[in-house]
Order: structure tokens, then sequence, then C-alpha cells
């Protein structure tokens, strides 16, 4: 354990992986919140008073432990005085999504079995035809997003979002490549 004074009211202590061994402790007794953890960190701010001669018991303490680059944990404990009490923490920059402007250029529909996909296939009519996929017990109806698409096909399938084309091109079998509801419909006599 190598205890440091970084300042008169900083310190900083590094617990390497053997440390841990010895002390009984793992990475999680840092970020739990147990009593455990706050016996760990008076014992670590008594070892560092008695080597560094910074007093900080019964004052306010900032705490930040985080996982050292090669081995075990870095600890710092602040002393909070008047004067480091008004300095304003370093604030986290906002996180924005940016509005998606742009519709997805195709629709994955995932069925889970032949007869899912003949039901959708003899019930709905689209304009536009895609790919037809297997991969993991499933099919997978790729159609090209479009203004023509009717919003009714969802009573009948369900859009996976996670599931993309190129995805399935490389990891599924393709069954029917381009028109793959028309193959369907004339195969199983579903266009009269």
């Amino acid at each position: 354990m190598k205890i440091e004074k970084i300042s008169s009211n900083k310190i900083k202590i590094t617990v390497t992986n053997e440390d841990m061994t010895m002390l009984g402790i793992s990475f999680e007794s840092f970020i739990t919140d147990s009593p455990e953890r706050s016996e760990l960190f008076r014992s670590l701010i008594k070892r560092a008073e008695s080597e560094t001669g910074i007093v900080i018991d019964n004052s306010r303490v900032m705490i930040e432990a985080s996982p050292h680059k090669y081995d075990g944990i870095v600890v710092f404990f602040t002393k909070l005085d008047s004067e480091t009490e008004s300095i304003p923490l370093p604030r986290r920059p906002k996180l924005r999504a940016k509005p998606k402007t742009e519709l997805p250029k195709e629709l994955v529909y995932a069925f889970e079995s032949m007869e899912e996909l003949l039901e959708f296939s003899e019930r709905v009519k689209i304009g536009g035809d895609g790919d037809l996929y297997f991969f993991e017990d499933k099919y997978y109806l790729v159609l090209p997003a479009n203004d023509e698409t009717d919003i009714n096909i969802f009573e009948y399938a369900v859009l996976d979002y996670d599931m993309t084309k190129a995805f399935l091109s490389e990891h599924g079998t393709l069954i029917i490549e381009n028109n793959a509801l028309k193959t369907i419909d004339k195969f199983f006599n579903f266009g009269g």
C-alpha cells in the first residue's frame, strides 16, 4: 500500500491487488455501500493520518475511488474545510440526444414460425418487397421503409429494431432474395 500526501488537505492511497488480498477485501468493497466499506475507509484514513500528519478525522471528507490502470485501486481523500467547500466541483457535461431526422432505410420483421410468415403474407399487401432470411430459429423479412408501408402490418408482425439487413446478410441464411412476399404469394396462391 502506498500513501502519498498530495496537498495540505488531500491524500492519495494506492491499494494493490496483493494488499486487497492481505486485507481480505475486494474492489466491490470500495463501491458497495455497507458498514464494511465505512470501516475500510476509516482504517485507511487512520493509517494515512499517522503517515502524513494530515488530520482528516472529524472533518467532512470527499472520497474518490477508481481502479488503478495496472493494479488495484486508487483512493483520494480530500478534507473539506470552509475554503474548499466553496469551490464548485466540475460539472458533468449534459448529454443531449440528437433528434433522429433520418428514417430507417429498411424494416426488419421477425416471425417465430413459417405459419406466422405465411399468415402475414396472406393478409398484408404492401408496396415494395424485400428479402427473407432465417436466423436462430426465426424468419426475418427485410422490407424497404417507405411512405407506402401500411401501419396496419403491426397487427400481424413484430418489428425487430435490433436486427439489421447487414447482420442477417452476414450471419443468417438468405431464403428468398428480392420480392420475398410476391414469391411466397405465388407459391402458396395467395395472389388469386
